[in-house]
C-alpha cells in the first residue's frame, strides 16, 4: 500500500516470503532518529471513541 518504517523483527517472514521488499537497502534507520519514535494508527478522525482519545492524549503527555 506504500512505504512504511518497521521493525525488522516484525517483518522478516515477510521480507523472505517476497510479499515486501525493502526500499532503501543500504540505510539503516533507527526510530531514535526522529523528534518522536511513537505513532499511532486509527482508521479515521471522524468517528474516534473516547477511550481511542484518552490513549492517545495520554501517551502524548507522558512519552
Amino acid at each position: 500500500m506504500g512505504p512504511a518504517l518497521l521493525a525488522d523483527w516484525l517483518v522478516d517472514g515477510d521480507l523472505k516470503s517476497g510479499s515486501l521488499v525493502r526500499l532503501f537497502e543500504d540505510h539503516e534507520v533507527t526510530a531514535t532518529e526522529f523528534d518522536t519514535a511513537a505513532y499511532a494508527l486509527y482508521p479515521s478522525r471522524a468517528y474516534l471513541p473516547a477511550k481511542t482519545r484518552a490513549v492517545l492524549d495520554f501517551l502524548k503527555a507522558h512519552l
